[in-house]
């Protein structure tokens, strides 16, 4: 049997001196087909699957059906689950299966492309130099807090459930992950825009499970306020970098927050005045913790 090429898949850096591939969250021997050592994900192994208890295993001991990308990533069943993007895009021309079959897997197979490239573009436009340092700071966290997870949960990349619904972030009942539903069709929002924004959400998800059972776990569970200020700021950022202006997240075309017409002596308190008003909570409605959103969505 011909010996696939897993580093040309998933494009991990080869180091040529180890012959080790880098997979973001560990090191990949591909002579052996192991990774160098144990997932870092506490959450990763599933009882009603015993290939998840082997904790070195690659794409859980079938690399011709599934791929890990970073060594620790999963997309949600909604987005297709452990499925590759070549199976997808099989299952929706499969004339065998019934027209609702391929046009969910065509469905699945359209939302990961587009994410991808969304998610490429919103990390280019997060070094965008006309950005001050901390600008580029809250940006590059939001969108690095997908592909750089290394932490205690994972996250889950999924569908919202229905075509109008609005993204969403929560800590997941039952597994621990932090899911991400988006919606990137949205006639009113940017799709680059929009995995930035929740990004930042997940990135204030993930300080606070970093911080769990220390000091600082109080400090790190923000209130609704807090982080959806947070993800406001990171779609203005994003929306000037973009040159998306002006820029307003939902209808109201008079609650922007951007617009690259504002005058630079200005501009900070325009922005922030227009955060201000689309957060949906306030300084003295603050809204619930972070740590209590299970299944509640941002």
């Amino acid at each position: 049997m011909k010996k696939s090429n897993s580093a040309f898949i998933t494009s991990y850096e080869r180091d040529n001196e180890t012959d080790l591939d880098y997979a973001k969250a560990r090191m990949y021997g591909n002579s052996y087909g192991r990774f160098t050592s144990p997932d870092p994900l506490l959450t990763s192994g599933r009882i009603e699957n015993p290939q998840t208890w082997n904790r070195y295993i690659y794409a859980l001991n079938n690399p011709l059906l599934y791929i890990d990308p970073f060594g620790l990533y999963e997309w949600a069943s909604s987005a297709g689950g452990q499925a590759t993007d070549e199976e997808l895009l099989a299952r929706s021309k499969d004339k065998s299966l019934k027209k609702s079959e391929r046009k969910l897997a065509e469905k699945q197979y359209n939302f990961r492309q587009q994410f991808k490239a969304g998610l490429e573009a919103a990390k280019a436009a997060a070094n965008d130099p006309q950005l001050t340092p901390q600008q580029r700071a809250e940006a590059q966290r939001a969108v690095n807090s997908y592909g750089e997870w290394k932490k205690e949960d994972d996250v889950s990349v999924g569908i919202v459930a229905k075509k109008g619904d609005a993204p969403n972030v929560a800590f997941g009942e039952s597994d621990g992950k932090i899911h991400v539903d988006l919606n990137l069709n949205l006639s009113n929002r940017n799709p680059i825009i929009t995995i930035a924004h929740e990004g930042s959400h997940i990135a204030d998800f993930q300080e606070l499970a970093s911080a769990r059972g220390t000091p600082n776990e109080s400090n790190k569970d923000v209130d609704a306020y807090t982080t959806e200020r947070r993800a406001y700021f990171v779609s203005s950022y994003m929306a000037q970098a973009l040159n998306v202006s002006p820029y307003y997240p939902e209808e109201s075309k008079d609650r922007q927050i951007w617009n690259k017409g504002w005058k630079e002596n200005v501009r900070e308190v325009k922005r922030a005045n227009g955060v201000t008003n689309y957060t949906p909570w306030s300084e003295t409605n603050r809204g619930p913790k972070i740590s209590t959103q299970k299944n509640t969505r941002y």
